[in-house]
């Protein structure tokens, strides 16, 4: 380990640069260095440094305080320089506290979520499977990042009821990263659009049939069968059938699945199997919190 090395130290985003000689340079030295250049109390905050793998870790011994620098001076980059931050007691207890469990909470989604597209075996997803795997794990990423990255001070300012309004405020940035997912997921309406083309083509050689018999006095036999082509639309009428039982069903439903009528299609479209009163009863257990949900039928698969 060389004795001269560059030390950058950063507080709310200002940053200051200096040069040290670690053979003499210790905790206790950039600790004292940090509170004198931002004016911090020495017991008010905790020092923190990102590794290569990019997780954020304290240093709070001389052993953590050498093993940074060696993953400093070791990494790839051209200029060799140590990085250090400066990060408030409550805002590192509101990192481990609220915003880390969200994170966690969002990757077991998305394992929940790709756990679920490896079961689709149609043909017809498997193009649709392979580019949804791709998008979510970019999903899972960006996450990490955009929870890691929203401004604390700015949180705690703006909800006046402290770390619990602030960590309702990162659910419901979670809440929509949820529905942000859901658009991910195949729909089978492609595949009610893809029946309905054949049945405009059943639709049109009708009128073909007739004009067909007018050139050519032979064809004229041929001119009965085409009549026989409306039968097919007698099929169609099936499925309008069964749409108008579909349309009555809702006034079936009860007042509970009528409340929670978005958070079932979501979990339904993930999990459709799921018992709907068991999922309702979770929604009322844990104020339709769909995370919790969704990361309770994960751990059950």
């Amino acid at each position: 380990m060389s004795s001269q090395a560059a030390l950058k130290i950063a507080h709310n985003g200002e940053i200051h640069r200096s040069r040290v000689d670690l053979s003499v340079f210790h905790l206790s030295d950039l600790a004292r260095l940090i509170a004198q250049t931002f004016h911090l109390q020495p017991d008010t905050f905790v020092i923190q440094y990102t590794d290569a793998e990019g997780d954020r870790l304290n240093v709070s011994s001389e052993a953590e305080f050498a093993e940074a620098c060696r993953v400093f001076l070791n990494s790839n980059d051209t200029v060799k320089s140590l990085k250090f931050a400066a990060v408030l007691r409550s805002q590192a207890s509101f990192q481990e506290q609220v915003a880390d469990p969200i994170v966690h909470s969002l990757e077991n989604l998305i394992q929940a979520l790709t756990a679920t597209l490896e079961k689709v075996k149609n043909e017809n997803w498997a193009y649709s499977s392979q580019v949804t795997a791709e998008a979510l794990n970019k999903v899972a990423h960006d996450a990490r990042g955009a929870i890691q990255e929203l401004p604390y001070e700015k949180t705690m300012k703006e909800n006046t009821g402290g770390a619990k309004t602030a960590a309702e405020g990162f659910s419901s940035f979670a809440q929509g990263l949820v529905g942000s997912i859901k658009q991910f997921i195949p729909e089978k309406k492609e595949a009610a659009l893809v029946a309905a083309v054949p049945e405009a083509e059943q639709k049109a050689p009708a009128p073909v049939a007739d004009s067909a018999p007018a050139p050519v006095a032979p064809p004229a036999p041929v001119a009965p069968p085409a009549p026989v082509a409306p039968p097919a639309p007698t099929p169609v009428a099936v499925p309008v059938t069964t749409d108008a039982p579909v349309a009555g069903v809702p006034i079936a439903f009860s007042d509970a699945e009528l409340k929670w009528a978005d958070e079932l299609s979501l979990v339904r479209n993930i999990f459709p199997n799921a018992s709907s009163e068991r999922v309702i009863d979770m929604l009322e257990q844990c104020e339709g919190n769909v995370n919790v949900v969704l990361n309770t039928l994960m751990e059950e698969m």
